[in-house]
């Protein structure tokens, strides 16, 4: 039998060896003998020059793997070669014959040897050693059924029909997680190991900080700061989940239409320092601070090493209204609504200012912050405010008696004062002319 397949196999190697086809790669030739006896891996192809195979044999049933022939020889199952030239290997599988059926319970594989053929023509006194070959992630556990034993590999003699199964376990590795500071971490399997994911399970941490706490980052086996992470059990693994103290910031500001307070409201970790900074609105000015910290620096640092609550005041600012008058007369200002203080207003304040005449002028009108001729006006306190109150006199009143020496230019007149008002009339007479406002200076005929 053996003189058979060897005569084949020498055919076999002769019809198929080739040379290479480059200085780079060389080929590879693998085959099953007899075919029917089971599969090689890989299949035939050109490689890189001096890389290294792994060779593999499977039987099919009621077959055995016996031997390697050609370019290697010897019995391992797996192997590994270095591709160093081209390559014509067989695998050599024989019938088995003798009763033994093996399972499998888990994931890997049973390799079989005859160690002693068996003496008669019947099947009993083979003597067989069986190694398993776990998985990746997997371990031997043992054998049952008519062999009961953790060997591996162990022998058994085939006494009659034998059942036998190997037992892979999978390779469970601890996660140890420790927590620094105050929460606790979820574990969520995102994807169970199998045969087709051999890498291991991938399990989501999600780092849940307690009341008043908040998480920083992972270390040991992770190192990272997001939050849930992941990390493939691939071994023995620990982490460390780093939560931080953290402590509240309540700002107020008073009045709240005052202003406001930077940062707001939040949380910030244990024991880091913050600039604290009043900002008054428009018309307000900072006054000072109240609660956790007290004085009027503006602004301050603050250290976080508890819970703090600041209050910063504010106050209106003080307005002047300042009114200039053109001509003879006088002002009135009235507080309508807000605060007069000594030197004027406080913002918002409402004040009623008013024009008033001597005798012999009147108020024509405003002139500055406010363009007009209302009499009284209603002012709101803002900003500083500059007004003129403009007066000019008024003409007097007179009774023509007569009117002489007319010419284009000038006549001599005789009048009676009715009202002198603001422009006194002298023994000279008086003043007509082109003006909306004669005046004594104004050229006058004698």
């Amino acid at each position: 039998m053996r003189l058979l397949l060897f005569a084949v196999l020498s055919a076999f190697i002769f019809l198929q060896s080739c040379s290479s086809s480059g200085d780079d790669t060389y080929r590879l030739t693998i085959t099953a003998v007899p075919q029917e006896g089971g599969m090689v891996t890989p299949a035939d192809g050109e490689f890189e020059a001096d890389r290294t195979l792994e060779i593999s044999a499977t039987p099919n049933q009621h077959w055995m793997f016996v031997r390697w022939e050609g370019d290697h020889e010897g019995s391992d199952n797996p192997v590994v070669i270095t591709l160093d030239s081209d390559k014509d290997i067989a695998a050599i599988f024989e019938k088995r014959d003798y009763p033994l059926t093996i399972e499998i319970e888990g994931s890997g594989n049973v390799a079989e040897r005859v160690i002693q053929q068996k003496t008669t023509e019947y099947p009993h006194g083979t003597v067989v050693e069986l190694t398993a070959t776990p998985d990746e992630g997997w371990r031997f556990n043992g054998w049952k059924g008519d062999l009961e034993d953790d060997e591996n590999p162990a022998t058994i003699t085939i006494d009659g029909e034998t059942n036998i199964t190997a037992v892979f376990t999978r390779i469970e590795y601890p996660l140890t997680i420790n927590i620094e500071g105050e929460g606790e971490v979820e574990q969520q399997v995102v994807q169970a190991k199998t045969t087709d994911y051999p890498e291991g399970t991938v399990v989501e941490l999600t780092g849940i900080a307690d009341e008043n706490w908040i998480f920083s980052d992972w270390s040991g086996d992770i190192e990272s700061d997001e939050n849930p992470e992941t990390i493939t059990i691939d071994g023995p693994k620990e982490v460390t989940a780093t939560f931080l103290r953290t402590y509240r910031l309540t700002t107020i500001a008073e009045p709240e239409e005052g202003g406001t307070v930077t940062p707001g409201d939040t949380v910030f970790v244990r024991d880091t320092d913050i600039e604290v900074e009043a900002i008054p609105n428009h018309g307000w000015q900072f006054v000072n601070w109240e609660g956790d910290f007290t004085g009027s620096v503006n602004p301050f640092s603050l250290t976080m090493n508890g819970n703090k609550t600041i209050v910063a005041n504010f106050e209106r600012e003080e307005f002047i209204i300042e009114v200039d008058i053109e001509g003879e007369g006088s002002i009135q200002k009235e507080l309508i609504s807000g605060t007069e203080t000594e030197n004027g207003f406080l913002f918002e304040s409402e004040v009623e200012i008013t024009a008033i005449p001597e005798d012999g002028w009147e108020f024509t009108g405003w002139d500055g912050y406010v363009m007009s001729d209302e009499n009284p006006i209603l002012v709101s306190v803002t900003q500083n405010i500059d007004l003129t109150a403009i007066f000019v006199g008024q003409v007097p009143e007179v009774s023509t008696d007569t009117v002489t020496n007319i010419s284009a230019n000038s006549a001599d007149v005789t009048a009676t004062v009715v009202d002198e008002k603001a422009y006194p009339v002298d023994e000279r007479g008086v003043c007509f002319a082109e003006t909306d406002m004669p005046g004594l200076d104004d050229l006058c005929v004698i």
